[in-house]
């Protein structure tokens, strides 16, 4: 897998959930999704959406 910008900044936002906002269930999940569009960009698969990390969809 490679670390570009795009799964850095997504780790960070994932990290940053999950020590700022343990407990938020849709949070949590968002930024773990938007790391794993992240990852996949990274290999080559496209076409993914980001979801805001807050619950304000």
């Amino acid at each position: 897998m490679v670390n570009d910008r795009i799964v850095g900044l997504a780790l960070d936002e994932y990290a940053s959930v999950l020590c700022d906002l343990p407990n938020d269930g849709v949070a949590l999940r968002n930024a773990s999704m938007n790391l794993a569009r992240a990852c996949g960009s990274s290999l080559g698969f496209d076409g993914f959406r980001v979801l805001p990390v807050d619950n304000r969809i």
